[in-house]
């Protein structure tokens, strides 16, 4: 669990956290209701968080990577060529509503084409982009620039696509990356939007700030969230790490456990052979040969045990398959270390007694 924990965190997200800081904004429909207003507002509030003074770029999107908080959900896309498929019998795909400039904020990279600019207004052409899964999917064999396809998101408009950007683990570090669709927030308005901000400093430091513009533009319409990006994905792991250090707790103690009972069991059983061992060094043996007997005696009985652990959590530890990442059940690295361990203690607890007695005058060792 440990190792896997480690190799979780290891994983690329396809983004960069470090550096960014989200904040979540729910425009009130009464207010905004209409696409022209909430285009606007988001409009001028990424504009004023763009100027806020260590602020390198800002973006927004129907849902951040790895945020909770976010409007997950997916759509149905038609092909050319599937006009007469009904709609349950087309493929799906993750839909997210982006605005220029999110890529660049959440470091994104852009893989092949273009991404969305401020000419992707509400009355110009309508565009899209995929992540490098989708258009391996959809287009194999194919250039996926410039191709076409339809989504219920603007009643079944067809966009072009005009990029493809790299594929993100949306779900967490231990999911695996969806067929995504992004479209822009000019031309499908959304009022759910996560706001990315990158910075060159601190981003908890701008927590505030960040509050304050928001709160600035509209009185009304506070920011409900502001969270470091790097906490999201911490957090997107926080069952994963609780597993870990509960069974590592548990799985500590089974250890000492056994190793204080290893120890204790081979020390008592060299210590009760003290009479033959100074019985072999009175009769003449070589103290060094002695010690080698009773540990090679001794060892034998913890291989043996070894072994038969082995073969028991070999079977036994394959219930751990579901909750561990890039780490087998049968971890090599695991088996080995902990059955080295156990020998190792083994290897003390017959080489020290039988150490000590091997020094003892042989009248001591069989007076004792």
């Amino acid at each position: 669990m440990v190792r896997s924990l480690l190799k979780l965190g290891d994983v690329d997200p396809g983004f960069e956290p470090q550096g960014s800081i989200a904040a979540l904004v729910d425009l009130d429909g009464q207010r905004y209701d209409s696409d022209e207003k909430i285009r606007l507002y988001y409009q001028q509030v990424l504009e004023r968080l763009e100027n806020v003074p260590g602020v390198t770029s800002v973006g927004a999107s129907s849902a951040l990577p790895m945020d909770p908080m976010g409007i997950n959900y997916d759509l149905p896309y038609r092909l050319v060529g599937q006009e007469d498929l009904a709609t349950h019998e087309l493929p799906s795909a993750d839909f997210r509503v982006v605005s220029p400039g999110y890529f660049e904020s959440m470091r994104i990279p852009i893989i092949r084409g273009r991404a969305f600019t401020e000419h992707d207004a509400h009355d110009a052409p309508f565009v899209l982009l995929v992540n490098q899964s989708m258009a391996d999917l959809v287009w194999p064999d194919a250039d996926p620039i410039a191709q076409r396809l339809e989504t219920p998101s603007v009643d079944w408009t067809w966009f072009e696509v005009v990029g493809v950007v790299g594929d993100t683990r949306y779900y967490g570090l231990g999911s695996q990356s969806r067929p995504e669709i992004y479209v822009v927030h000019a031309q499908v308005p959304r009022n759910y939007m996560s706001i990315a901000i990158r910075t060159v400093g601190d981003p908890a430091a701008l927590t505030a700030t960040i509050r304050r513009e928001v709160l600035a533009h509209d009185r009304a319409q506070p920011a409900h969230t502001v969270v470091p990006m790097e906490d999201l994905v911490a957090d997107s792991i926080a069952a994963e790490r609780f597993y870990a250090l509960v069974l590592a707790v548990f799985a500590v103690v089974a250890l000492v456990l056994s190793a204080v009972g290893v120890y204790g069991v081979l020390s008592y059983w060299v210590n009760q052979r003290m009479h033959e061992i100074g019985i072999r060094i009175a009769l003449g043996a070589d103290r060094t040969s002695v010690v080698t007997f009773v540990v090679r005696r001794g060892m034998g009985l913890a291989l043996l045990g070894a072994g038969v652990g082995l073969v028991g959590a070999f079977g036994a530890t394959r219930v751990l398959d579901s909750v561990l990442f890039n780490v087998e059940a049968t971890d090599p690295i695991t088996f080995l270390g902990v059955a080295g361990l156990l020998l190792l203690t083994a290897l003390l607890a017959c080489w020290l007694p039988a150490y000590r007695a091997s020094r003892m005058d042989p009248v001591g060792a069989l007076r004792e």
